[in-house]
């Protein structure tokens, strides 16, 4: 049997024998004390927050070793914690932003397990000054990707021809991104009834589940209201006066934007691939953007546009406005630039 190098979880796992790799993961499910930290987090976290809480606390517990009962994971010391950063740091070279990200769900586990009285004090929090990667060198490693200038969101909306549900749908995609501010999760997950009519204005608004579950509500712009409704009558949907979405009996998915086979979205690169499909076409290089290209895009022409932070915030979901300012950032201007607004 091919023997796994313990203190290092994935060195050779592909080589290894199906039954030790099944083996070590099977006896980190089997923590008390994990489970329990697990079941909190699944109460007020997504589904993709939890996974990556569990394959975080997974991959710490096997590097630490055979650390797989109650009474041997409150053992684990601040020499295991430096050990496996210093890992992670040089053996796998991987991003000092992951490793920040690393650093605080094993931070909050530890703390969980202080605050329940499983340990007297958190070894993660004891060995931040030596893990825990400092903001500026975060900032340095991170790609500065462009947005889209408003030329260039049109261009690439141009460049989806064909009138059939395929164009059509992805045209409303886009249309989502690049004029709500959505993410790209969020667009996913949008379910048939999602938009109804406001019985003050009469128009028609939609209904976000965001990051952490949490709804947030706002108006459809036009040029979205436009292109979801060519899509809806693609899939025999329309959007109805007084109530919403109406599902028809030949569509077999609740959600909004399906596949070919009526299937959804099952990750968020799905997504993004369709995206990076247009803006190739429209004769950009898609290495330059990510999944959160079109809504970094959309909330730096709203501002360019003048609208107010408030508002940008209503279709942005932002609790906090000052991370809102962070977009002003790729605004660069002068004063000059701005002396011809002062004509009041």
């Amino acid at each position: 049997m091919d023997v796994i190098e313990k203190g290092d979880p994935m060195v050779d796992v592909q080589n290894a024998k199906t039954k030790t790799r099944e083996y070590r993961v099977d006896k980190t499910t089997e923590i008390p004390i994990l489970n329990r930290y697990l079941h909190f987090v699944g109460r007020e976290g997504t589904p993709s927050t939890l996974d990556t809480y569990r394959i975080t606390l997974r991959e710490f517990l096997l590097f630490v070793g055979d650390c797989f009962t109650n009474e041997t994971i409150t053992q684990i010391s601040l020499e295991d914690v430096e050990n496996y950063f210093t890992w992670l740091d040089n053996k796998r070279n991987i991003r000092k932003n992951t490793q920040r990200n690393k650093y605080l769900y094993l931070h909050a586990f530890f703390n969980w397990c202080v605050e329940r009285n499983y340990l007297q004090t958190n070894p993660v929090h004891q060995a931040k000054k030596f893990v825990l990667p400092s903001k500026r060198a975060i900032e340095k490693e991170k790609p500065k990707r462009p947005f889209f200038s408003e030329k260039e969101v049109k261009k690439i909306l141009r460049s989806i021809k064909g009138n059939n549900g395929i164009s059509a749908r992805d045209r409303a995609m886009l249309r989502f991104g690049f004029y709500n501010a959505s993410r790209v999760g969020e667009i996913r997950a949008l379910r048939v009834g999602c938009a109804f009519r406001n019985p003050t204005s009469q128009n028609w608004w939609i209904n976000f589940r965001g990051k952490g579950e949490q709804r947030r509500e706002h108006p459809l712009p036009l040029p979205v209201l436009e292109t979801l409704e060519t899509y809806l009558k693609q899939r025999n949907l329309r959007l109805e006066p007084d109530q919403c979405m109406m599902q028809c009996k030949t569509c077999t998915s609740p959600y909004l934007f399906v596949t070919r086979t009526e299937n959804p979205f099952t990750t968020n690169q799905d997504v993004t691939r369709r995206m990076k499909k247009y803006v190739k076409a429209a004769g950009l290089d898609p290495t330059h953007y990510a999944s959160h290209s079109m809504r970094r895009s959309a909330i730096t022409l709203m501002l360019k546009k003048g609208m107010p932070l408030n508002i940008i915030q209503k279709f942005s979901g932002h609790k906090d406005i000052t991370i809102l300012q962070q977009y002003l950032r790729d605004m660069p201007s002068t004063v000059e630039e701005e002396l011809p607004r002062i004509n009041w």
